[in-house]
């Protein structure tokens, strides 16, 4: 038998042992200083000069003194009727550190925070907070207020936050239900689906959706309104600013540029446009119309080519943010450099280039949102023929790049694009530019009258535009009846919004004066009067 018991080293009482009060004395003075142990410090090195009984210290390493030096770390070293004692620390020792205000265990090799030792809770079954968690709500908490905030940079972390919350499956449910007196009166999630939606109710038993947004389209839906319809239709308010965005109009024809597009540079490159047709019931751009803008770059072009759109009016959306919405693809991984121009017309002040935004497209179709900040136009002189340019550059070589569902709007997000009618989106062209063509060989343009053997004219009428146009004729045309003569040329007079004089000088003319005509196509489909306002 030992003379000391095994854990505390507390000395037997030994039979016939003579003075037992020094023993049982010793044994009082040692647990007082380990039962419910109270160090005054933890990282004291040199032994104090006037302790006072009852004084404790865990001694780190490099402690050092008279009686000190005689102990080992990590010890727990006491003060007691004037001289001091020390025990080694066994496992499952507690100690409260006074100046550390912490509570050390040791694990049998070193002196531990109790706090690090619950810092790490792992596989807990049950967890409750002021209250009974069960074997349904396995983590339960009644209290009125929570915080989450996020670890920041300088505590190691990203400065981000995010609550992730996963389900099995798509047909299981992942949500937030809020509830009144126990009872559901909204839910907001993916109940049973993987389109997020909020539903609410009024007893927590019937249950009406109140808004769902499908996850492959974003299309948002408003019980028995849609979004989606809302944006086709005249309560749109015509957000978009871009005209002709989904490529609709393409008044010169399918391989030249649609209407409102045009090219700025080709860099020195052979550069084509040309219409080309999504493929039926294709979902790679959703809600794209029948056509898309293929822009090309052929050759070695030695600067960078740019085609652009413009929105007329230099006021357009100035002072305030806007989103620039597309969807991109191209032949190979490109970048292409996009950029917002305020061009303040004749006489007005020098144009305003906002800083240019890298976009980056391979041979997927993907979606892109640009923000922009436009300054005011406060201060600016705007003359005639101002405008807001959007910008698109390509690198100095040769490309292809296809283009749809072209938006700019006002504010910092990017809504869905605005589907507006074909016939409107062509009205909205024909402010611009438009094409008089012949419906066939021998189609007709306008009639008009004899003015004597060598000039006729006829009144030529179109849809009004922005400003005064410029005309110009293309093909062969002829007078019915061939009275009037044969048509030398064809000039322009009295140009005016919504209606101009087509002057025909004529030779071989053998009709009167005032004899009435009709202008037509000679047997040329490809006969054509351009009208243009183009910005």
């Amino acid at each position: 038998m030992s003379d000391a018991t095994p854990r505390l080293g507390l000395p037997w009482l030994m039979p016939a042992q003579a003075q037992k009060h020094v023993t049982v004395n010793e044994t009082l003075s040692r647990l007082d200083a380990l039962v419910q142990a109270r160090a005054l410090s933890a990282s004291v090195t040199a032994q104090p000069s006037g302790p006072q009984d009852g004084d404790c210290y865990i001694l780190p390493d490099g402690a050092g003194g008279e009686a000190w030096d005689a102990f080992a770390p990590g010890a727990l070293a006491w003060f007691q009727d004037g001289v001091w004692e020390a025990v080694a620390p066994r496992a499952g020792l507690v100690a409260f550190v006074e100046d550390d205000g912490a509570l050390k265990v040791h694990d049998g090799t070193a002196w531990r925070d109790a706090g690090a030792l619950i810092a790490i809770l792992s596989n807990l079954q049950r967890l409750g907070v002021g209250t009974e968690p069960d074997d349904v709500n396995r983590f339960a908490a009644k209290l009125n207020t929570a915080l989450w905030t996020a670890l920041t940079e300088g505590e190691g972390g990203t400065g981000d936050l995010r609550y992730t919350l996963n389900k099995e499956g798509p047909e299981h449910v992942l949500s937030l239900l809020f509830q009144s007196g126990w009872s559901g009166r909204a839910e907001l999630g993916l109940t049973g689906t993987d389109d997020v939606s909020l539903r609410v109710s009024p007893d927590g038993s019937e249950w009406f959706e109140a808004l769902r947004v499908e996850r492959a389209t974003g299309a948002a839906h408003m019980g028995a309104l849609s979004l989606e319809a809302l944006n086709g239709g005249q309560l749109a308010g015509l957000r978009n600013q871009v005209i002709n965005g989904r490529f609709d109009v393409w008044q010169r024809g399918p391989s030249a540029y649609p209407d409102m597009w045009r090219q700025l540079s080709s860099g020195g490159g052979s550069v084509s446009a040309s219409r080309e047709d999504h493929p039926s019931g294709q979902s790679d751009v959703p809600g794209g119309g029948a056509h898309f803008l293929r822009w090309s770059v052929a050759g070695s072009p030695s600067s960078a080519p740019a085609i652009a759109t413009r929105i007329e009016d230099a006021r357009t959306l100035s002072g305030g943010q806007a989103a620039l919405s597309f969807y991109v693809r191209s032949d190979a991984e490109r970048t292409l450099q996009v950029r917002l121009i305020q061009n303040f017309g004749s006489g007005g002040s020098p144009g305003v280039h906002l800083a240019d935004q890298v976009v980056a497209c391979d041979g997927d179709w993907r979606r892109v949102v640009l923000v922009f900040s436009l300054p005011s136009v406060a201060g600016k002189t705007i003359g005639p023929g101002s405008f807001l340019e959007v910008r698109v550059t390509g690198a100095a070589e040769a490309l292809s790049c296809d283009f749809d569902l072209i938006q700019l709007e006002a504010g910092p997000l990017a809504s869905l694009f605005e589907h507006r009618p074909i016939a409107l989106e062509r009205q909205l062209c024909l402010r611009y530019f438009e094409r008089l063509e012949a419906l066939h060989a021998y189609g007709c343009f306008a009639l008009g009258y004899s003015v004597n053997a060598s000039q006729s004219r006829t009144l030529l009428t179109h849809h009004p535009k922005r400003a005064t146009p410029s005309y110009s004729a293309s093909g062969g045309f002829e007078f019915l009846p061939s009275l009037l003569g044969d048509i030398d040329s064809l000039s322009f007079s009295r140009p005016a919004t919504g209606r101009v004089e087509l002057v025909a000088h004529v030779t071989g003319g053998s009709a009167s004066s005032g004899l009435c005509a009709m202008l037509r196509a000679a047997n040329d489909e490809t006969v054509h009067i351009d009208i243009s306002a183009e910005l």
